[in-house]
């Protein structure tokens, strides 16, 4: 599955594969989806365990998503049952000549015969050809350097590389799926009955803070009335382009919002173990995990 690993994209659909886990956002037509999948090889046999998925429909201006409780013992939904979603739940694909199919959804996928290249069919029967964005490299777990003022972008840079799902941390059930990587990371959070977030983004950094540029946005708020879909135009045109640092942008204690979704957010602090920089409308902290969490969560990193 090694080849699998890595960002992939075409038009209307970003696919993520680590080696644990399948993050797809995808446009159709007004809808957006997302799907948070963890799966797993036994032999012959590929698992797949559909763990969320999340409807935004740009016509309708709502918002559905289903996830079930952390035993899996309850299928949790908040929004409007009229966006559908495939319900959770572990699907058996099929492995035949490098070819991953299953026979219960639509889900498909196969590498071209250029590595580079990713065919695949998404839960909505939509046939694509992806192309790989970023090449994604697991690694164990490796004890990070401490920060001082002369390696704080190396910090913000590396100090969570990641990808891990949580789900039942609270008494509002949230569920949560994060893959960090140097210059990306994607997002898809759960607040039963109280927020969808999801969000999809181009990272910079260096010693003066870091850059972040937003290329997905699906925000539903209950409580703030806060809707909101940004998708691109084209899904592997808005992540090939790298993201470079103008140091004159950044703002001494506050952040720099600037046209579009590019944001400046400037060093506020830091000790040996923690970055603290100046975000929109609050600040935001790095820290640095200084052993292994594996044997308590289930957790993958990068080089």
């Amino acid at each position: 599955m090694e080849k699998y690993w890595g960002v992939w994209a075409e038009e209307a659909i970003q696919v993520i594969f680590t080696s644990k886990i399948i993050l797809i956002f995808e446009k159709v037509n007004e809808e957006v989806l997302v799907y948070a999948c963890k799966y797993e090889i036994n032999g012959k046999q590929f698992l797949l365990d559909i763990k969320a998925g999340i409807n935004f429909n740009q016509d309708r201006k709502t918002s559905n998503c289903l996830f079930r409780s952390a035993d899996k013992t309850k299928l949790i939904q908040w929004g409007d049952k009229d966006n559908k979603i495939l319900e959770p739940q572990t699907v058996l694909l099929n492995i035949e000549d490098n070819k991953y199919s299953s026979s219960s959804t639509n889900l498909s996928f196969e590498l071209a015969e250029e590595d580079d290249l990713l065919k695949f069919v998404s839960f909505n029967n939509v046939n694509y050809l992806l192309k790989k964005v970023k090449k994604i490299e697991v690694c164990e777990f490796t004890e990070q350097a401490k920060a001082n003022k002369e390696n704080i972008g190396y910090c913000l840079a590396n100090w969570n590389k990641l990808a891990v799902i949580e789900q039942g941390l609270d008494e509002n059930e949230v569920f949560s799926c994060r893959i960090i990587l140097q210059n990306c990371d994607f997002h898809l959070n759960i607040i039963d009955n109280s927020m969808i977030y999801c969000n999809s983004n181009l990272l910079a950094s260096n010693n003066n803070g870091r850059v972040w540029d937003q290329k997905i946005r699906l925000m539903n708020h209950k409580e703030s009335n806060q809707f909101s879909i940004l998708f691109p135009v084209n899904c592997y045109d808005s992540y090939k382009t790298k993201l470079f640092i103008n140091d004159s942008l950044f703002k001494k204690d506050s952040c720099n919002f600037l046209p579009g979704m590019l944001r400046y957010w400037s060093l506020d602090s830091f000790t040996d173990d923690r970055i603290v920089i100046n975000g929109c409308g609050e600040k935001y902290t790095v820290d640095r995990i200084s052993e292994d969490p594996s044997k308590e969560i289930e957790i993958e990193f990068f080089k």
